[in-house]
């Protein structure tokens, strides 16, 4: 009877854990169509309710770590240019509440059982994807338009928005089956896979890209034959980041203009050749404000295109429009704390499921901004996090193998 009782407290604070990743994970349907307003008004306080009582606790009891500093630090750099430029205090609330809260429950959650947690993270976000699944089953035109950009908004987001969604829980899975292959693995796999198929259905290039990098590398790095390859995940992630920054050099001096123009269908093409008026119409901005930025904007983006504002579709930029030089050497000081680490992660590291999906984050923001992306804040505190249980585990010998 007592055993009983254990298990059921178990249950029930994993149920309780998998509420609160839910509340980080605002599907769009909620947060852009007029019929929600009402709940996605309860949602956001919620949420920030939330945020408060995680503040709390890190105050009393928890030291914080070195990425999360980084993440509060970029933070209230928005703030300040927020503020000076007069821009949209209480949207940055909302969101800083969002990413530093998750970034709370990453710290607190983790320290008490780091496997609870990634359980709940991935079953939080594997009930939203099935639910997404289900309504582009019933509603495969979507649900409405957004209210910005005029898009289609699926239950969860619209295109590229999916990434959001779909790489915390293809990485959580991953994390799962470090702890036990067994449990996890035809899971992670399942929602690995249905998350690959949504971005194709949606034609989302950019989220499909980064789920392919990611996938790969993750299934490289647990096989039999990767580790016998010379180049191990660490080499060849640096390998692509190498290509993705050449890329983008190329992409903005309009090099790609004509290999774009001849492979790609038109839509594709036409969408390329506006990102690279957008890129250049966004380092004119920068160029103004240097050193602040513009903190965050009221009408979805800095950038004037015909009358409708954008965001820059560039995540290195977006770090400059948002803070600044300050807020993009800030963003710079946590892929430079990953890149010194990458020395004391080998082959079986249960660091690999999170160092493939920074990679995949990173190459995707070349031609998408992530800067309110709550899971690209969360990979950065969760790698930290997983270095410093290996090291206290003293080896990785623990770690599963495929």
């Amino acid at each position: 009877m007592k055993i009983e009782v254990v298990i059921s407290k178990n249950k029930l604070k994993l149920l309780a854990l998998i509420f609160v990743c839910i509340i980080f994970f605002k599907p769009l349907a909620v947060n852009s169509l007029p019929e929600y307003n009402s709940l996605n008004n309860i949602w956001d306080s919620v949420r920030v309710l939330v945020f408060l009582v995680l503040a709390a606790k890190i105050l009393l009891y928890h030291r914080v770590s070195y990425m999360l500093t980084s993440v509060i630090l970029c933070h209230a750099v928005f703030f300040f240019s927020t503020f000076v430029h007069g821009g949209n205090i209480k949207g940055l609330i909302v969101q800083a509440a969002s990413v530093i809260g998750f970034c709370f429950l990453i710290e607190i959650e983790g320290r008490k059982n780091l496997e609870r947690f990634y359980e709940a993270l991935f079953y939080g976000l594997s009930i939203l994807i099935i639910l997404h699944s289900v309504f582009m089953i019933l509603k495969p035109d979507g649900l409405g338009y957004d209210r910005v950009y005029y898009n289609s908004v699926y239950f969860l987001a619209s295109k590229n928005g999916l990434t959001k969604f779909f790489f915390p829980a293809v990485i959580s899975g991953f994390v799962c089956c470090e702890f036990n292959s067994k449990k996890y693995k035809r899971r992670a796999i399942g929602i690995a896979g249905l998350c690959l198929i949504l971005s194709i259905v949606v034609h989302s290039t950019t989220t499909m890209i980064g789920l392919i990098v990611c996938i790969s590398l993750f299934c490289l790095s647990k096989s039999g034959r990767g580790k016998k390859l010379p180049l191990n995940v660490n080499r060849i992630s640096i390998l692509i980041l190498a290509v993705a920054l050449i890329a983008s050099l190329a992409a903005f001096n309009g090099w790609l203009n004509y290999i774009v123009s001849s492979l790609s269908d038109a839509q594709k093409a036409t969408n390329y050749l506006d990102r690279v008026v957008i890129w250049k119409k966004a380092i004119s901005l920068i160029t103004n404000s240097p050193f602040l930025g513009y903190g965050m904007p009221y009408n979805g983006g800095h950038i004037n295109v015909n009358g409708k504002y954008m965001y820059s579709h560039n995540g290195y930029l977006e770090f400059f429009l948002y803070g600044g030089i300050i807020g993009f050497l800030l963003c710079l000081r946590q892929l430079i704390f990953v890149l010194r680490a990458r020395s004391e992660i080998n082959q079986d590291s249960i660091c690999i499921p999170v160092v493939c999906g920074i990679v995949g984050f990173v190459i995707m923001m070349i031609t998408e901004s992530h800067v309110s992306t709550i899971a690209y804040w969360g990979f950065f505190v969760m790698f930290e996090q997983l270095l410093n249980y290996e090291k206290n585990l003293g080896s990785s010998e623990g770690a599963v193998h495929y």
